[in-house]
C-alpha cells in the first residue's frame, strides 16, 4: 500500500499530499507528478543512472567508419554512400526493486516404491499356468499444504521503447554485459545531457506483476516433496525501490545504393555493431576471367591425348596391336596427371588474383577514408589503423 508523508511538498504545485510509490520516488495526489524523494549514498542524480561512458561520440564516428571501410568485401564505391552525422540515441529502462508476502496452498507428492503382484501364463509340457509374479511400481501420495512465503528483493527491469512502451524484461547482469561490464554510475558523474523520463504507473504496475511471477516461482520451487501441483497464492506486493536507466547509444545512418543501414555503439562499449554491411566480391570479374582461361587451356589438352588414342585404335585395325596398350595409358593416365597439375596451377593463380584484387581495393578504400576524416576535421588513418585493412 502506498503511504502519505505529510512533510514533503510537490515541486510542481507545492501539495504537501504525497503517496511514496517506493522508498526513493513519490508522486503528488493533487497533479500527479513524480519526483525522487531524496538522494542516498552513491546515488548521486537520487535514483537516475548510466553507464561509464567509454567512448566520445567522435571516438565512435572514428571507429565506425574504419569497422564498415576495413571489411574486405565491403566494395570501395562505399565512399558514395550518403553518411549521416554520428547522432545520441537514448534507450530507456526501468528497474523496480519490490517486497513479495504470500500466502499459498498446494498439493505436494511424495514418490514411493510399490510392490504388487501380477500373474503371467506360462507353459510347460504344453500346458498353460498362471504364474504370480512380483512386480514394483512408482506411486505418489498427495497432501495438501499451506503456508506464508516472503521475498524481500526482487529486482525486475524492463527495456522501454520510444514510445514509452515496454518491450521486454531483461536481467540487470544482461543489461551490463552488453554494456561491456561497465557499472551503473549516477547520470551527472557522465555529463549526459539528458532529462531521465519518469517511469509510468503502467510501466510500474507491469514491473511488479513480473516480479510476482517470480515471487510465486521461488514459493513454489521451495516446497518440499518430489511433486507439486495445484499451487495458489494471494498476497501483496510493494515497490521498495524505482530507478530509471539511461543507456545512451551513438548511431550513423547511410544508404547505399538505395538501401539503408546503421552503425551503432553503445557508449561504454567501443564495439561498433553493424545492422548489415553492402557486401560483394571484390575480386569477382578477375576470378571469372581466370576460371574462363582456365576451363580453356584444360579442354585444349586433351586434344594432344585423344589424338594418342586415336592412333592405337587405327594401328590395331591394322593388326598392330602392341600400340593400343600404351596409347590407352598414355591417353587416360597421362590426362589425368596433366589435369590435376593444371588444375594446381590455376587454383594459385586465381587465389594470387584474388588477393592482389583485395589488396588493391583495401588501399583505395584507405586513400578515400583519409580523405573522409581531413573533412571531418579528423586526423588520417595511423600505420596500426592501416594494419587493420590488410587481408
Amino acid at each position: 500500500m502506498a503511504e502519505f508523508k505529510k512533510s514533503l511538498f510537490c515541486d510542481s504545485c507545492g501539495s504537501n499530499d504525497i503517496v511514496m510509490l517506493s522508498r526513493n520516488m513519490g508522486q503528488c495526489e493533487y497533479c500527479g507528478t513524480k519526483f525522487i524523494i531524496n538522494k542516498r549514498e552513491n546515488e548521486p542524480d537520487g535514483g537516475f543512472f548510466t553507464f561509464e561512458r567509454a567512448l566520445e561520440i567522435d571516438e565512435f564516428e572514428r571507429n565506425a567508419y574504419i569497422s564498415l571501410y576495413s571489411n574486405v568485401d565491403v566494395p570501395s564505391r562505399i565512399d558514395d554512400a550518403m553518411f549521416s552525422r554520428a547522432e545520441l540515441e537514448i534507450a530507456q529502462y526501468v528497474s523496480v526493486e519490490s517486497e513479495h508476502k504470500l500466502h499459498y496452498t498446494a498439493s505436494i507428492g511424495y514418490d514411493r516404491t510399490e510392490t504388487y503382484y501380477d500373474y503371467v501364463t506360462v507353459y510347460r509340457n504344453g500346458r498353460s499356468y498362471k504364474d504370480r509374479v512380483a512386480r514394483q511400481r512408482t506411486v505418489t501420495d498427495w497432501d495438501a499444504i499451506s503456508g506464508d512465503h516472503e521475498e524481500e528483493e526482487i529486482i525486475t527491469c524492463l527495456r522501454i521503447d520510444k514510445k514509452g512502451e515496454i518491450k521486454d524484461e531483461i536481467a540487470i547482469a544482461d543489461l551490463v554485459a552488453e554494456q561491456g561490464g561497465k557499472k551503473l554510475v549516477g547520470i551527472e558523474t557522465q555529463n549526459l545531457r539528458v532529462k531521465p523520463i519518469m517511469p509510468s504507473d503502467e510501466q510500474i504496475e507491469a514491473a511488479l506483476e513480473y516480479a510476482e511471477v517470480k515471487a510465486n516461482a521461488y514459493a513454489e520451487s521451495s516446497l518440499p516433496g518430489d511433486h507439486v501441483k495445484d499451487f495458489r497464492s494471494s498476497g501483496s506486493k510493494k515497490a521498495k525501490k524505482i530507478d530509471t536507466i539511461v543507456s545512451p547509444e551513438y548511431l550513423i545512418s547511410y544508404n547505399f545504393e538505395g538501401r539503408d543501414y546503421q552503425m551503432k555503439s553503445s557508449w561504454s562499449s567501443k564495439a561498433v555493431m553493424h545492422s548489415d554491411m553492402p557486401r560483394e566480391n571484390v575480386a569477382n570479374s578477375e576470378q571469372e576471367m581466370a576460371r574462363k582461361k582456365r576451363s580453356k587451356q584444360l579442354l585444349l589438352g586433351i586434344i594432344p591425348f585423344a589424338l594418342i588414342f586415336i592412333i592405337g585404335i587405327i594401328l590395331a585395325a591394322n593388326e598392330i596391336f602392341f600400340f593400343l596398350p600404351p596409347a590407352l595409358f598414355l591417353s587416360m593416365f597421362g590426362y589425368m596427371i596433366y589435369f590435376f597439375v593444371m588444375t594446381g596451377m590455376w587454383s594459385k593463380r586465381i587465389n594470387k588474383i584474388t588477393f592482389d584484387a583485395i589488396l588493391s581495393s583495401q588501399n583505395e578504400k584507405i586513400s578515400l577514408l583519409n580523405k573522409r576524416f581531413l573533412q571531418m576535421g579528423q586526423k588520417e588513418l595511423s600505420e596500426e589503423e592501416k594494419g587493420i585493412f590488410l587481408p
